[in-house]
């Protein structure tokens, strides 16, 4: 049975839409570092010392999902989880009253400290290069975002979906993704988008919008150890 393209969208993103991202071989496929801190590999329990390893620059942390490589003493594990999966036929709408825009390359220090935040580590000063961001603002300060991140073929993921502590529950969150998946799906793809397993509001938030549980993927935080 063939596996489904988001059983392992890291390597799908960097072989098909945006491979003009990827750093590797036909063993591992890796996002520049500045962009994002993800690697792919093809197969599942593969070894891939010879193309992965050399893809773990600097000591820094990467992730991988869906396909996971055989342990290995060529790097340490630093997070064995996993994450729910979710996709979006179609969008319910939520209101809510609130004005944003557009973000842009001058935003980038407000995104990274919103996001270090919420979910410190996966947001890199080049992720705005992944696709289209928007935000909220309150006095110049931005307090609420959610972008594109991954896309292969077929799928455009939502990611970043962040709100600043003391500006929860206005509905900006929901109304941005809202936005985002309906101009994704009328691009004629599909929306999907990751959420740790634990956080219930989250995810029924998500459901709330239309969005449906498609399954859980296994996700390794991997780093060569530095030398002393």
């Amino acid at each position: 049975m063939q596996d489904h393209p988001l059983d392992n969208p890291i390597w799908g993103a960097l072989r098909t839409e945006q491979s003009h991202f990827a750093w590797g071989d036909a063993g591992a496929l890796r996002y520049p570092g500045e962009v994002a801190p993800f690697v792919g590999i093809p197969v599942r329990g593969v070894t891939a010392d010879t193309s992965l390893a050399p893809l773990l620059l600097d000591a820094q942390p990467v992730y991988l999902l869906g396909q996971l490589p055989a342990a290995s003493g060529r790097w340490s594990v630093l997070l064995d989880a996993s994450v729910l999966q979710m996709t979006c036929p179609a969008v319910t709408p939520q209101a809510a009253p609130m004005e944003f825009r557009e973000l842009h390359e001058p935003d980038v220090d407000a995104m990274l400290e919103l996001t270090a935040l919420v979910f410190p580590g996966y947001f890199r000063r080049g992720t705005l290069r992944m696709g289209r961001y928007l935000g909220v603002f309150a006095d110049g300060v931005l307090v609420a975002m959610a972008g594109e991140r991954m896309c292969l073929r077929g799928y455009r993921e939502i990611s970043a979906v962040c709100t600043r502590p003391g500006f929860t529950g206005r509905g900006y969150a929901g109304a941005l993704v809202c936005i985002l998946a309906q101009s994704i799906i009328d691009q004629g793809l599909v929306p999907f988008l990751h959420v740790s397993p634990e956080n219930r509001r989250a995810r029924d938030l998500y459901r709330s919008l239309g969005f449906f549980d498609r399954c859980e993927l296994p996700l390794l935080k991997i780093c060569v150890p530095a030398i002393p």
